[in-house]
């Protein structure tokens, strides 16, 4: 959410959106929802970045799991 929508809402009265219209809940309240959005999006993007960094070829390499040169050559 652009912080510019809740300046104008300020100053004109008209909130693009009910959840965020801080002349009826109040900044705090507004706030409040603005972290639980930002969490419901930032949790699962961090699962899965953390699950693709653990099977990464790097991350098996420092585990001792890659596959060592052949040697015959």
């Amino acid at each position: 959410m652009r912080q510019e929508k809740l300046i104008d809402g300020a100053a004109f009265g008209n909130y693009p959106y009910p959840s965020i219209d801080a002349a009826q809940l109040g900044f705090a309240r507004v706030w409040e929802k603005v972290m639980i959005l930002l969490a419901f999006f930032f949790a699962p993007g961090a699962g899965v970045t953390a699950i693709d960094r653990a099977r990464s070829p790097a991350a098996e390499g420092a585990a001792g799991l890659a596959r060592q040169p052949n040697s015959d050559k």
